[in-house]
């Protein structure tokens, strides 16, 4: 079940200026530059606008809607949440995540993937967007099912699952990796509670597919940065999201 949210009785309010882009129904986020330009390179021809967008870029095709929007680089939940509203603002109704983690599960190790089921909000966003209530912050069933058969297509392994998002990147300890572990998380990172609660708030949909990058579940820091799987399936990760995009466009989803 979505956990109830609070009305929208802000004083400020997203809005799509005279000079806003009016982007397509379909948009990525990366928290890479890297990836976004990886996944913009893998997209191909396309009649390729650049809009700024504070510290990120927005990648779109005008002139065919089809092609999801690429937004990033993309850090940390309150960020994430402010460049989410901007975009379905602009028109988006549909956004896939890709972003990073770090492994909290033993067998959970660099370069593979992590599809969040939710996440614990360990962040100072998410709280705005939902009623206060304990728990997790939720993923649709049919937006986790789509990445996760995306990634089937693609042959490529996953864990689906809790993760936690922090905004405490130096501050992930050994008791709240105990803690969150205990509580069923696999993974942890930073944007993904507040870009789900986001989703909710607004009503559009929002999937999320995470490479592992580092490892955390000895109670000590093992990065895999540099490591050959950890960037191979970055690459994968992002064909995999442009081609849920398209089967929404294809109306298939």
């Amino acid at each position: 079940m979505m956990a109830a949210v609070p009305a929208d009785d802000a004083l400020i309010k997203p809005m799509a200026s005279s000079k806003a882009p009016h982007l397509g129904p379909t948009a990525i986020m990366a928290a890479s530059e890297d990836d976004l330009d990886a996944i913009a390179h893998d997209i191909g021809a396309a009649d390729w606008r650049r809009r700024s967008l504070y510290m990120s870029k927005v990648l779109y095709d005008p002139h065919d809607r089809s092609i999801p929007a690429l937004v990033g680089p993309i850090i940390g939940a309150p960020y994430a949440a402010m460049i989410l509203e901007l975009i379905i603002a602009w028109g988006v109704e549909r956004v896939v995540f890709v972003g990073w983690c770090g492994s909290i599960d033993s067998d959970l190790r660099v370069g593979q993937i992590v599809v969040p089921t939710g996440a614990w909000p360990d962040d100072g966003t998410s709280k705005h967007y939902r009623i206060s209530r304990p728990g997790p912050v939720r993923a649709e069933v049919a937006a986790v099912g789509s990445m996760a058969a995306v990634l089937d297509q693609h042959q490529l392994a996953h864990r689906k699952g809790l993760i936690w998002t922090t905004d405490g990147v130096f501050r992930e300890t050994p008791a709240k990796i105990a803690l969150f572990k205990k509580r069923g998380a696999l993974a942890v990172e930073m944007e993904v509670a507040a870009l789900l609660a986001v989703a909710a708030f607004r009503k559009v949909t929002l999937g999320a597919a995470l490479v592992v990058s580092d490892e955390l579940f000895r109670m000590k820091w093992k990065h895999g940065f540099r490591d050959r799987r950890f960037k191979q399936s970055r690459r994968l990760v992002g064909r995999a999201a442009v081609d849920v995009c398209r089967e929404v466009a294809d109306g298939t989803d």
